[in-house]
Parts: structure tokens; C-alpha cells; sequence
């Protein structure tokens, strides 16, 4: 059950009978059945307000005040030295033969960056997209995305002061940082075989030499509201600390509540974090960061369109007779409340205590949510030697638990009907959830030679261990709820379970190096290089079944830098990433082993349980070649890259069954009444030594991962700002990208479009018949993306304020919803501005996001099966709406 405690609720354990809670729960969720989400979110934090506040005070009262330090350009407009740590050394951003892009605490403010999609949708070659919440975010870089794969063998690396995190990226804030480095192209060298495509690395901010404290508050009228404290200064001559407190939410516009009560789309955050840096001496520094991070975001906005909307601007009918859009998706969306039925036993209309009830009680969903907790350790110990070099040691635990529990069908559909000798759920509802929990630990240990000699090396070795279980239920409310009694009346006391569980446990543990040499005074060339291996354990504990998985690799990069003049560089380089092959446990289960082999035996297919169980991993080649500089006076920067990669043997999900010709009716078996064998027949009995016939579910075999394809990649991406005057500056960015497929065949051109195949599986053999899509598109990948804008910043007469005014654009082109490239999403150009008033101690900020109103929506997906239609053609395009119109304003208060 809830209580609602400070506007959060919290689950206790009820000493009431079964029959008080259904009791409870029908008046609670009856009629606004999601009044307890609705006070969370309007209530929330009131508490943790007050607290922060009175704790600010104390510490400000103890704190000497000091004016902040704001990173902007020189007095004179000349834009200073970037440092990165790109190839984990601190390098000049110039001089590394990488793309990078670096944005500070400071231009996240002034360019209004309120999430990841505002973050991304500023840099280039980056994407940023949601499989409904924040769990399920899924960044890309050149095009290259974990779309086709779960977060297990994600193909961006994510990390924190050097530190890797494999969960949850979603959820990361903005508020503590000193900078981002976003790092494109294969980064598995230096930083792991996660970083297929890229990474981003989160840099956190030291402690001043003085007091500082910043009290930061923020509001819209889209409810997007934050409080948050940050302070750091010494504590003594050789020890400093930071702090931050921070908790927002946003409940986004009035009609994002669905027909059940639910608001969806709402996000909650509370994020806490204190580092402690030590330098006893200049042989040894070490400094150690905690955090604790509380994500509670309300259930995903995705809308079915209307049936009128779907008829009428759909413009083709396929072979199956569903319709579909061919060319530019320009629908009318809906304006109404999303579509959820969340409280099942209500909306049937149900009796209390009848076996009917207690079913659909148990598949209801009465709070709706997708959350977690995340705890984080994390310690850097330096050690400088006497010659100039440093060994270094970087160690990090990394633990959340996160549950998921939301209404997927999309609809509000009613009559509710229920199968009580199955204890199901009619279609016209889908519901269900998910609880994850996951561990990380990391040991990364370096020697780093000085940076002042021609020849300059890195060696390093790290373990990273990582352990992840996940379950999935149908009947949430009863593993939630225990106390309800709902398994003792459905299940005759015998626990439920889950319908899908997976566990894996990885360990990746490689060396790595760096060798740097200048060849002169301008021109310096570097190999880095890592061996690793990858020992993967994936657990299905539903069936027992477990697969181990070993694979080691090598990932190189040889990079030339040249400097043409004291102002611009040129470099090359030449990369390669991989990402670990995938393991399928249904292929270790015995049953579908034996099926295997009969279907073998009756010579229907020629693999058997090896064959595919285990994939190859794929690799990313990429060359690269870029320049970076600055001109008239240092007030002009410019970076730019150009470059090619080839993605071979792409990792993409895949079914297919080994089910043949069914026996004879007359006789049962393979052969007809005349003796004749039936082609493709063996499902009978007779090529099985115990003469087992199996079931649909034993001759197929799920999502398998499979090398089905190539990638041919290329792009140019430009970055520059440039200071036009001692008031007006322009930045801007520019990304032009080509991602086709070299070469793959498909299975969803068949299964979902009908399209005759191209291959077949009695003509060539293959696992499915599919259809040849090589020279389209890469699906669900934008190519095209720039953003501009420009700032005029002036004294305030002679008040000792400064003013600011900044207006930009964001573009970002059109991109095919599937591999045929029929529907495609169109181009969409979004306006955000921001006007700031600030002194020594004041920064005001107004901001407004998407100021023409744009309401295109962020994703849309075709030929799904909306359960509110009932007649055949019931297949519908479900889309994600985009944040409309937000006008807000921001308060940081510094002393």
C-alpha cells in the first residue's frame, strides 16, 4: 500500500486482512485513480526545501563569502585554453587528434540546456532519444545508437571523472559539473569496449582556494521547478570539499494527464553529492566522491493517433490490407488526454473478493511509475614521482535498483474480460513491470610519463565488473503488494512469476597504452592500443539456462597531429572499436536443443544450437581527419572533422522458428495415406529418439542477437564560436552525416510489410526469408543537425550589473522510421532564447524553450496494435509528443 508522507509516498507493510486492503485500494485508486502520483508531484520535496534551505543557512553563516568564479572568455575577448582528458592524460584540447566537444557549466546556462535533448541537440553528430522514461535513454554518435540493443552492450561509453557507468544515463544532472567532454568516434582504446561509437565524460568540479556557496532555484509554466545548494571551499591548508544538493521535477503541460488520472511524462529528481579533495604533499593527492541520485519520472506521453487521424493521412494499404504512410508522417494529433486503464478490477466492474477481482487487481497498474536509486563511490589516488611522472589509481562502486510498472497498451479500452482458468487478462489490456538491480565495480590503475618530454607514454590496467538482474511480471500489484493476499487466492498460495528473468555477469578486464612522440617542434604522432577480454556469464533463470561467453580483442588507434602555426592544427587518425558479442540462452535449453535436432534429422534445416548462440562481435573502423584553431586574435575557434567509418557485422535483434510443414491430418505423421513423404515435414514424432512432438513455443527461438549486415558511415561536423566584438558573440554547429546499409537482408519487410522476399529459406538457406534492404537508410537516425545562436552581453549603465540576450536556433533533419524508408519524420527547427541579468553575487535568468511552438512529435512508430480498435485493421502509429512552448526563470544567488 501508499502512505503519503511529505507529499512522497512510501510503501509500508499493512497489518490489515486482505480483504481491508482491496477495501483500501478500491477508495484509494477509485474515480482519480492516480491521486497519490498527483499529489507526489505537486507536493514533492517540500520537505527536503525546507531542510536545504536551513542547512544553506548554517553553512553560509560558517563560510567566508566569496564573489563566484565564472568561466567566460578574457576581458578582451580572446577565448582561453580548453584542457580534456580525451587519451587520459590532461591534454590541450588543440592538440588532441580527436573531436570533442566541450561544454562548461556556464554554456549550459546561457544556451538554456535543460535535459539530454537540449544537451545533444547542441553538439555534433550527437542524438539523444527515449524509449518511454529516462531508463530508457539511448544517446547515438554518428549515427551509431544501443537502439537494436539493451543497455547490457551499450555501444557509448558513459563516465564520471574517469570512471565508467553502464546503468542509467538519463538521469544525470548538470548541476555539479565543471564540464562535459563529448568524445565522437571509437574511443575503445583508451576508454574500454563500451565506447564503440564515442563517449561522454562527465568532468565534476574541485574545490576553490576560497568559500564559495550558490544557492540556485528555477520555475516555469510548465511546472518545472528546482531548488539546490552548492558549496566548496578549504577546510584546512591541504583539504577541500564540495557539496551539492539538488531536487527538481517537471510535470509538463495541463493536459498531459491521461483518461485515467495519471499525469504522464513527469520527471522527479533528487541528486546529493560531496567530494573531499586532500594534498597532504606533492608526492600524493587523492580525492573521494560520494552521491546518491533519486529518479522517479511517471509513465511514458506515447499517444495512439486517433482512427480518423490514422485514416485519413494514411496513403498506401500493404499487402496484409494494414494501412500505412508512405513519404513525409504529417498527421493530425490528438488534443486529448493520453489513453491509459490503469485500475482493471474498477474499470471491469468487478466484485470484491470474487476470483475475477483479484485477477485483474493483480494485472492493474495503480501507481504508475519508472524509478531508481543510485548509490556511487567513486576515489582517484595520484601519486607524482620525483622524475615528473604520475601513477594513478581510479576506483569506483556503482549500485542501483530500479522498478518500472506502467499501462503499454496505449488504450483506455473497455469491457475488461478475464480468463479464470488461465488467471489472464483479455487483449484489449497490457500491463506489466519490470525490477532491475545491477552492481558496478571498477579498478583503473596508470602510469603516466611527464607531458614536458618528446616522447611521452601512458601503460594502464582496469577491471570493471558488472552484474545486472532483471525481471519482468505481469501481476505487479500482487509482487508489490504482498499483503493484498492475491497470490493465496489466485494461485492457491504458490508465489507468482515472472514471465521473463535475465541475469548477466561480466568482467572486462584489458591492458592499455599510449605512446606519444614529436617528430619536430609542430608534427607529434601517437599509437594507443588496448588488449582486452570479456568473460560474459548471461543467466535465464526462468528456464536455468546459462551461456558463457569469452571473447578477447584488440582495439588500435594511430593518430598524426600537426601544428601549421602557432594558431591551427591538423591531425589524422585511424581507429577501431568493437563491441563484445551477444550469447542467446534459449539455445542452451534442452528442449530447444532436442527440436534442433529433429528438425535436423528430417532435414528441414542444416544448424543446430552452436550455430547461433553465440554472435561475433561487430567492429567500427573509422578514419578521421580534422583542424582545430582560432584566428583574429584568439577571438575566433574553430574545430572540424570529416570522416568514414565502416560498421561490420552489425549486432541486430532477429527471429526466426524451424516449425515446417505440419503432418499429415488423416494419418498424423510425415507421410500422406499413399506412403509419400510430406516436404518439410518432421514434427511427428519419428525424428525424435523418444518420439517427442513439440509445441510452437519449443521450435522457436525468440530474439536472438545476430551478425546480419554492414554499415557504411561517413560525415563532417563543424564547431566554432566566435567573439564578433566586445559584446556580440556566435556559436555554432554543424553536422552532415551518410549511414546507409552496405549490405543487410531483413526479416521485418516480410513479417510486418508482406514484401516478396529476397531470400528465402528453401531457395538459399538462410534463417528466414527477408527481404534485401542494402542502400537504405539506417533507420531512426537523423543526418542531418546544426544549431546557431547569438548573445550581445553589456554593462548595465554604470550599476555594476551585466546583461545578456541570446537567441538560437536548433535543426535537426528528417530520419526514416524503418529499414524499407517509407515513413519518414520530417525536419523540425526549434527557437530558444534566453535574457539574464548578473552581478557578483545575482545571476536572473528568463529562459524559453521552443518558442515557435513546435509540435512535431520527437518519435513515431508504425504498425502497432491498438487494442481501442476492433475491427482487423487495428494496426496504428503511436508517437512520443514534444515539450510544447516553456517559459521560465532561473534565480542563482553566490556569497
Amino acid at each position: 500500500m501508499l502512505d503519503v508522507l511529505g507529499g512522497i509516498p512510501q510503501p509500508f507493510f499493512a497489518t490489515e486482512a486482505a480483504t481491508d486492503g482491496v477495501s483500501w485500494l478500491t477508495d484509494k485508486f477509485g474515480g482519480d485513480s492516480n491521486m497519490s502520483a498527483l499529489v507526489r508531484y505537486s507536493l514533492f520535496g517540500a520537505f527536503f526545501y525546507r531542510t536545504t534551505l536551513a542547512f544553506a543557512a548554517a553553512l553560509a553563516f560558517v563560510a567566508a563569502p566569496s564573489p563566484p568564479a565564472q568561466a567566460q572568455a578574457g576581458a578582451d575577448g580572446v577565448l582561453e585554453e580548453i584542457l580534456v582528458t580525451a587519451r587520459r592524460r590532461e591534454e590541450s584540447l588543440q592538440d588532441v587528434p580527436v573531436a570533442i566537444s566541450v561544454l562548461n557549466e556556464n554554456f549550459l546556462i546561457e544556451q538554456n540546456v535543460l535535459d539530454h535533448f537540449d544537451l545533444y541537440a547542441e553538439t555534433p553528430g550527437v542524438e539523444y532519444k527515449q524509449s518511454g522514461d529516462r531508463l530508457g535513454s539511448r544517446p547515438a554518435i554518428r549515427g551509431v545508437s544501443t537502439t537494436q540493443q539493451n543497455i547490457l552492450v551499450t555501444k557509448i561509453g558513459t563516465f564520471i571523472d574517469g570512471a565508467p557507468l553502464l546503468g542509467n544515463s538519463g538521469s544525470l544532472q548538470f548541476t555539479n559539473l565543471e564540464r562535459i567532454e563529448v568524445l565522437r568516434g571509437p574511443q575503445s582504446a583508451a576508454f574500454g569496449r563500451a565506447n564503440f561509437a564515442g563517449a561522454f565524460q562527465y568532468i565534476t568540479r574541485d574545490p576553490g582556494e576560497e568559500h564559495t556557496s550558490t544557492i540556485k532555484a528555477a520555475t516555469s509554466d510548465l511546472s518545472r521547478n528546482m531548488l539546490g545548494i552548492s558549496l566548496d571551499g578549504p577546510l584546512t591548508d591541504t583539504l577541500g570539499y564540495t557539496l551539492d544538493l539538488y531536487q527538481d521535477e517537471f510535470l509538463g503541460p495541463d493536459e498531459w494527464i491521461a483518461t485515467d488520472g495519471t499525469r504522464v511524462g513527469t520527471t522527479a529528481t533528487g541528486y546529493y553529492s560531496g567530494k573531499l579533495k586532500w594534498t597532504p604533499s606533492d608526492r600524493f593527492d587523492m580525492e573521494v566522491r560520494a552521491s546518491f541520485l533519486d529518479s522517479d519520472d511517471g509513465p511514458d506521453r506515447e499517444e495512439y493517433l486517433s482512427e480518423a487521424s490514422r485514416d485519413a493521412c494514411a496513403n498506401t494499404t500493404l499487402a496484409n490490407g494494414r494501412p500505412y504512410i508512405t513519404g513525409v508522417f504529417n498527421c493530425e494529433l490528438p488534443t486529448g488526454p493520453a489513453r491509459r486503464n490503469g485500475n482493471l478490477a474498477l474499470l471491469g466492474g468487478f466484485t470484491p473478493g470474487t476470483l475475477e477481482y483479484d485477477i485483474a487487481l493483480a494485472n492493474s497498474v495503480l501507481d504508475p511509475r519508472s524509478e531508481f536509486e543510485r548509490t556511487r563511490l567513486q576515489a582517484e589516488f595520484n601519486f607524482p614521482m620525483e622524475d615528473g611522472s604520475l601513477l594513478q589509481v581510479i576506483t569506483s562502486y556503482n549500485e542501483e535498483e530500479g522498478t518500472r510498472w506502467g499501462d503499454s497498451d496505449g488504450t483506455d479500452a473497455t469491457p475488461i474480460t478475464v480468463n479464470t482458468r488461465n488467471n489472464t487478462i483479455g487483449m484489449n489490456t497490457q500491463s506489466g513491470g519490470s525490477d532491475r538491480i545491477q552492481e558496478e565495480t571498477y579498478v583503473d590503475v596508470r602510469w603516466i610519463s611527464p607531458g614536458d618530454q618528446p616522447l611521452r607514454w601512458l601503460v594502464g590496467a582496469s577491471v570493471f565488473d558488472f552484474f545486472r538482474k532483471n525481471r519482468s511480471w505481469r501481476q505487479m500489484t500482487a509482487i508489490l503488494y504482498p499483503e493484498l493476499g492475491l497470490a493465496d487466492s489466485i494461485n492457491g498460495g504458490a508465489p507468482f512469476r515472472p514471465n521473463r528473468r535475465q541475469f548477466q555477469d561480466t568482467t572486462a578486464a584489458g591492458i592499455y597504452g599510449n605512446l606519444t612522440y614529436d617528430l619536430s617542434d609542430r608534427t607529434t604522432v601517437s599509437f594507443e592500443g588496448r588488449l582486452q577480454e570479456d568473460d560474459v556469464l548471461t543467466i535465464e533463470e526462468s528456464s536455468g539456462n546459462t551461456v558463457r561467453l569469452v571473447t578477447e580483442s584488440f582495439q588500435p588507434r594511430l593518430a598524426i597531429n600537426h601544428a601549421v602555426n602557432d594558431e591551427w592544427s591538423v591531425y589524422g587518425q585511424l581507429s577501431q572499436g568493437s563491441n563484445p558479442a551477444r550469447s542467446t540462452p534459449a539455445f542452451a535449453d534442452p528442449v530447444i536443443i532436442a527440436s534442433l535436432a529433429a528438425a535436423r534429422a528430417g532435414g528441414l534445416i542444416t544448424y543446430d544450437e552452436t550455430t547461433f548462440r553465440d554472435s561475433e562481435e561487430e567492429i567500427l573502423t573509422n578514419l578521421e581527419f580534422g583542424i582545430k584553431g582560432s584566428a583574429f586574435d584568439g577571438r575566433l575557434q574553430l574545430a572540424a572533422a570529416v570522416y568514414t567509418m565502416d560498421w561490420e557485422q552489425m549486432i541486430l535483434g532477429g527471429e526466426f522458428d524451424w516449425l515446417g510443414s505440419d503432418p499429415d491430418p488423416v494419418t498424423g505423421t510425415c507421410f500422406d495415406p499413399g506412403g509419400m513423404r510430406i516436404s518439410d515435414c518432421w514434427n511427428d514424432g519419428s525424428f525424435d529418439p523418444n518420439g517427442v512432438i513439440y509445441d510452437d513455443n519449443d521450435v522457436r527461438s525468440g530474439m536472438v542477437a545476430l551478425n546480419r549486415g554492414d554499415g557504411d558511415l561517413s560525415g563532417i561536423e563543424v564547431e566554432a564560436t566566435w567573439h564578433a566584438g566586445d559584446n556580440l558573440s556566435f556559436r555554432g554547429m554543424l553536422s552532415l552525416m551518410d549511414n546507409t546499409y552496405a549490405e543487410n537482408c531483413d526479416q521485418e519487410p516480410i513479417d510486418d510489410f508482406r514484401y516478396t522476399p529476397t531470400l528465402t529459406i528453401e531457395d538459399d538457406g538462410v534463417l528466414f526469408d527477408c527481404y534485401d534492404v542494402s542502400g537504405n537508410r539506417i533507420e531512426a537516425a537523423v543526418e542531418e543537425q546544426a544549431a546557431l545562436s547569438a548573445s550581445y552581453r553589456a554593462p548595465l549603465g554604470g550599476t555594476g550589473w551585466q546583461w545578456l540576450g541570446r537567441l538560437g536556433l536548433r535543426y535537426q533533419g528528417s530520419e526514416f522510421m524503418e529499414m524499407l524508408n517509407l515513413m519518414e519524420l520530417p525536419a523540425v527547427t526549434t527557437m530558444n532564447g534566453t535574457l539574464s541579468l548578473s552581478n557578483d553575487n545575482w545571476r536572473i535568468v528568463l529562459f524559453g524553450n521552443n518558442l515557435t511552438n513546435e509540435d512535431q512529435p520527437r518519435r513515431v512508430r508504425g504498425l502497432r496494435n491498438d487494442r481501442s480498435i476492433t475491427h482487423r485493421n487495428n494496426r496504428n502509429f503511436d508517437f512520443d509528443p514534444r515539450i510544447p512552448r516553456e517559459i521560465g526563470v532561473r534565480l542563482d544567488f553566490s556569497f
